[in-house]
């Protein structure tokens, strides 16, 4: 799924808008920011519906378009990535998501579906003392077509960018993005609004 909200912490009362960047990495070929809009409800009928998000933002350097900079962002449900990032911090990503972790998305931008698809893979090459092992974060964006279940899905690629992220750098990620989720889990159960969706028993004389 995604979402308007781009890189901020939102609360529907809309008293504040906080952003944190929980992880950047750059290197010559790109560079990849992780930002969050983890406190993020949606009124709909007797519920408010939890719709947090973890984001992934990536510039491809020096892309073959004129040596011009691209740029695309991906949101992450939180129940989504968290298996993902604990895949990674425990060493078992490759034998989890033997095929790699996929989320399909899109909206409507000026009356056009447009759809994003964003992928992690684990790849390993080389033997012995030449083994290279490093995660790639891939965003792919283009035009969408609606289908019947309302999903998006992709029919033209238009950009494609990509971060090489090395695994010890997988692992600092994946444990700073982990712990910020944990503790805003805590700190929101604290005050009483659990970054879970929220749901209204309607009363009998509601119910008839």
């Amino acid at each position: 799924m995604m979402t308007k909200t781009i890189g901020a912490y939102r609360d529907t009362t809309n008293k504040e808008i906080t952003g944190h960047k929980l992880y950047r990495h750059v290197n010559k070929r790109s560079a990849m920011d992780v930002t969050q809009a983890l406190n993020h409800f949606v009124q709909k009928n007797n519920d408010n519906e939890y719709k947090g998000k973890i984001i992934f933002s990536i510039t491809q350097l020096h892309t073959s378009e004129k040596n011009k900079a691209a740029y695309q962002k991906a949101y992450v449900d939180k129940a989504a990535i968290k298996p993902v990032l604990h895949a990674i911090a425990s060493h078992n990503f490759p034998r989890v998501f033997t095929n790699g972790f996929t989320v399909y998305g899109g909206s409507i931008v000026n009356g056009e579906p447009r759809a994003r698809v964003f992928k992690i893979q684990y790849k390993k090459s080389g033997e012995g003392e030449h083994t290279k092992r490093q995660y790639v974060f891939t965003v792919d964006e283009g035009l969408g077509r609606k289908t019947q279940t309302g999903a998006i899905q992709l029919v033209r690629k238009d950009t494609n960018v990509q971060a090489y992220i090395s695994y010890e750098e997988a692992l600092k990620m994946s444990h700073e993005v982990l712990d910020f989720i944990h503790h805003a889990e805590l700190a929101a159960m604290i005050n009483g609004k659990p970054l879970y969706t929220e749901y209204t028993i309607p009363t009998a004389q509601q119910v008839f």
